[in-house]
């Protein structure tokens, strides 16, 4: 928040902006995983494997 401050944000800016926390980014990141049917455990890079399961490639 002090970046913002001192980016001449007021206090009624600041508050409008979204919160989200670092373990709600992991759950959606996991639910996108479970979608794709790619499991925690394996081979490769899961993000990569996401990307290509996406557009069909993998």
């Amino acid at each position: 928040m002090p970046a913002l401050r001192a980016e001449g944000e007021d206090g009624a800016a600041i508050a409008a902006r979204p919160v989200i926390t670092d373990n709600a980014v992991h759950q959606r990141i996991g639910n996108i995983f479970a979608k794709l049917h790619l499991p925690p455990t394996g081979g490769g890079h899961r993000r990569v494997r996401a990307v290509l399961a996406h557009l069909g490639r993998g």
